[in-house]
């Protein structure tokens, strides 16, 4: 689904992301976990398309990334961003509306399937009720759930979420986190995560990326990767490791 290969990726004067190798399959839900400045989130741009490699290859279907099109990349990968601003106040529903756009064309109307797509995108994220409210008058919960909908109204095969619930309470991380096993379950989609909270990661993600210093350093099932020896090289931090009580995935104590 996603291929990397070989990928370096530098900003002025800072060397970033270097030999960077990664398979995402299709129906995979995946975090990309580590401390601050360690790439996570210029990788999962470079996924999305929104940056260029300087060296190496990203393959979308097993086709380059960078033979897409604007438009065809947006029918295809869904992306939601750290944060969403806007000057104008928008309907709930306008901003879901807004993810219809790759499929019109200019000055072209919203069809019965544009608004049923709409609808329930919407409904899968729990913000149906909400379409009428204004953007700003919700809380940060409903408006990620709201971006999350706008992604969604793209019909992508392919979701790519930048830390989605870094502003959010315990328990609307949690509704984030089960709706997008959800759709990941029923709607066979390909979720790529990055986040800080790594036992969340641990408890809904079935593969975790773990990245320092612009490297991959370990990769794999939580279960087989995730040691309080990993935790000490990547975060500098002592932690104990138990069995979670339910399905038996480590659990960090701090």
């Amino acid at each position: 689904m996603i291929e990397i290969s070989r990928l370096n990726f530098d900003y002025p004067a800072q060397p970033l992301l270097r030999d960077i190798n990664l398979s995402i399959p299709a129906n995979g839900f995946v975090a990309i976990i580590g401390p601050n400045g360690a790439g996570k989130s210029t990788l999962l741009k470079l996924a999305a398309g929104l940056l260029a490699p300087q060296t190496g290859k990203i393959y979308i279907l097993k086709k380059p990334l960078a033979a897409y099109s604007r438009r065809e990349l947006a029918k295809i990968i869904g992306y939601v961003a750290q944060h969403f601003e806007s000057v104008y106040s928008f309907s709930a529903e306008e901003v879901v509306r807004m993810g219809r756009h790759p499929f019109l064309a200019p000055f072209q109307r919203e069809s019965a399937h544009d608004r049923e797509v709409v609808r329930s995108a919407m409904a899968n994220t729990e913000v149906w009720h909400l379409r009428q409210r204004l953007i700003h008058e919700l809380s940060g919960g409903e408006l990620q759930r709201v971006i999350l909908a706008s992604a969604l109204a793209q019909e992508p095969r392919i979701l790519l979420l930048d830390e989605p619930t870094t502003a959010l309470d315990l328990k609307h991380q949690l509704t984030f986190y089960r709706i997008l096993e959800t759709l990941r379950r029923e709607k066979g989609m390909t979720i790529v995560t990055v986040t800080h909270d790594v036992n969340l990661a641990i408890r809904f993600c079935e593969r975790l990326v773990v990245m320092k210093d612009g490297a991959i350093v370990a990769e794999g099932a939580p279960g087989h990767i995730i040691t309080p020896e990993l935790i000490k090289q990547v975060y500098e931090l002592d932690v104990e490791i138990i069995p979670h009580p339910k399905d038996g995935r480590p659990l960090l104590l701090l």
